[in-house]
């Protein structure tokens, strides 16, 4: 439990090593080796989640960290003892030795109660700082039981259960630092007789080990048996001779027996345990999250893999997901990138910055991105178009189908399980694309092209069927529309505001017979040749009726002509006299 040649260095079998003192008389700063921790009593109050002051010194290997059992110095630092009353009033006495009437002998320099001077305190906080420890409010007490193991053997606790750690410390306000004159600030202390050959030279840590041919030897405070963790047992291994203090894992100290307290940051029975704080946006104070390990001090190994998405999906990229940031509570997507600056994520609480993904999207889980509306896919870069069908759509769909219904709503762009005509599906051409959120790109086999048209020719030259005569006929299908734009032939649709599409129900109507394309042609041309027709027949039917007229008329002069005389006498006599 305890070791030192006043018995008052506790020992921690949990501790990383042993650390030998240093001689004062001339040692150098290198050599001194400060540990940490909660305070010499291990109660040092912190109400941080970071205590940068357990890192300051609480016991060093100068040979004046446990220094008790010597006894006080009755001049330097005197001390003081409870004093109970007639009227149960606590007081406090304090002495100290008149350094003019010590007396000094070779081996000892006790104070004579002539010398020794006394001062009574109502209030432990009258007492003068001079009888305290220094920069603490902790007596120097008197009395022989000054010890760690307290007054009469009793045990001191850390709290009022009986079945907490017991609370053995130097510093357990029954036990006082001596000063360096009573055999304190020691770096070694030989022991054992003088004697050649007292039996001892095969013993370990005396003779074997050590070197030395007799009784006299160094006292070994630490003899150092190592637990072997491949074949489970104990191995001894190099004795090493001299006080010393037992240092705790990661600059920790050993206080008490088997106690340990840690500097800031680490934590467990041997300060081996590092602690991870990680403050958030909100506040709040977290460890590693999302299986991160922590491996330091404030340093989270997070995790990381290697991205599948390149597996499932086929123009991903290869790249690491996982999790980041000193807390680890930052997702990565490999099909995003790095935004430095991402205050609008809640899925980043450790305000370092976040993961994106394009069109808005947010990374909200390894390789899982968050769309912003409009946008869907593993990487938010496919858009979303949906549509309602209203009555009038309802009715250019020529259906009372509600699933078909459903799945033009859902996709009204490519309108992809709607055509339930008797062809393979893969003959099927989707009657459009979506390319941005709620904005189709329809079909167009065939569209006028100016440019092309002029050196071309051809089927660039036709333009959308346009029917002049709608007025006076209807040649559209419920489903057809005419073309609006320059195709010809193709798909088309509903329209937003913008004069964007919204969908590619309707079929841009192609006549199909030579009569419907070129009706005004044939209709101008019939009325022309109706006319010539008109026209050359009354003409015919004039000549015929002028024909018959002068035919008419001839007749009429030639039976005139039949009843006049042929000679002249005929005008003057009678027929039957010329006969």
């Amino acid at each position: 439990m305890f070791s030192g040649y006043d018995c008052a260095t506790p020992i921690c079998v949990q501790a990383e090593t042993f650390t030998l003192n240093v001689d004062m008389t001339s040692y150098i700063w290198s050599d001194l080796i400060p540990l940490g921790g909660h305070g010499k009593d291990g109660k040092l109050p912190c109400d941080h989640v970071k205590c940068p002051e357990y890192d300051a010194m609480v016991i060093v290997n100068n040979g004046r960290s446990f220094q008790t059992g010597c006894g006080n110095d009755p001049i330097i630092t005197g001390c003081c003892y409870e004093v109970q009353s007639a009227y149960d009033d606590v007081s406090f006495r304090c002495l100290k030795c008149n350094e003019n009437g010590i007396h000094v002998f070779s081996h000892s320099a006790p104070c004579p109660s002539e010398a020794m001077e006394s001062w009574d305190y109502e209030d432990i906080n009258d007492i003068p700082a001079s009888f305290k420890e220094r920069g603490s409010e902790t007596l120097h007490l008197c009395g022989p039981d000054h010890n760690p193991g307290g007054k009469d053997g009793r045990d001191y606790y850390v709290s009022e259960d009986p079945f907490s750690t017991p609370y053995w410390s130097n510093r357990n306000y029954d036990s006082t630092s001596t000063s360096d004159r009573y055999l304190c600030n020691r770096h070694e202390w030989t022991q054992g007789d003088f004697l050649d050959e007292p039996g001892l030279a095969k013993e370990r840590g005396i003779g074997a080990d050590m070197g030395s041919k007799t009784g006299r030897h160094t006292r070994v405070n630490y003899d150092n048996y190592i637990w072997n963790e491949e074949n489970y047992q104990w191995e001894s291994g190099q004795v090493i001779a001299g006080e010393g203090i037992f240092a705790c894992y990661n600059g920790g100290s050993c206080i008490a027996p088997d106690v340990c307290t840690c500097r800031d940051g680490y934590t467990g029975f041997d300060c081996k345990t590092p602690l991870c704080r990680h403050r958030q946006v909100d506040g709040t104070v977290v460890g590693c999250l999302n299986g991160g390990i922590c491996l330091d001090k404030d340093m989270c190994n997070c995790i990381h893999t290697e991205s599948i998405l390149w597996m499932k999906h086929e123009y991903a990229e290869r790249g690491i997901t996982g999790w980041t940031g000193q807390d680890c509570s930052t997702p990565m997507c490999s099909q995003g990138f790095y935004d430095p600056i991402c205050a609008d994520n809640p899925e980043s609480p450790g305000g370092e910055g976040c993961y994106r993904c394009t069109n808005g999207g947010l990374c909200i889980a390894p390789d899982v991105c968050e769309c912003s509306e409009g946008w869907t896919g593993f990487d938010c870069q496919t858009p979303v178009c949906e549509a309602v069908a209203t009555l009038v759509i309802r009715k250019q769909l020529m259906t009372a189908d509600e699933n078909k219904i459903r799945m033009f709503e859902k996709d009204p762009c490519g309108m992809k399980g709607v055509d339930t005509r008797l062809i393979p599906e893969s003959m099927r051409e989707s009657r459009g694309k979506c390319t941005l959120p709620n904005e189709c790109t329809c079909l167009c086999r065939e569209s006028y092209n100016a440019p092309l048209c002029r050196f071309l020719g051809g089927k660039h030259c036709t333009t959308p069927f346009q029917d002049t005569l709608r007025k006076y006929r209807n040649v559209l299908a419920p489903n057809e529309i005419f073309g609006t734009r320059s195709c010809s032939a193709g798909y088309e649709g509903a329209v937003d505001d913008k004069d964007k599409f919204k969908s590619c129900h309707l079929t841009i109507y192609e006549p199909r017979t030579y009569f419907v394309r070129n009706s005004i042609s044939i209709v101008c041309w019939g009325s022309i040749v109706s006319l010539a027709l008109i026209w050359n027949g009354l003409r015919v039917k004039r000549r015929r009726h002028t024909s018959y007229m002068s035919s008419k008329f001839a007749k009429r002069r030639s039976r005139r002509e039949e009843l006049v005389p042929n000679n002249h006498a005929f005008a003057f006599g009678s027929k039957e006299k010329d006969t």
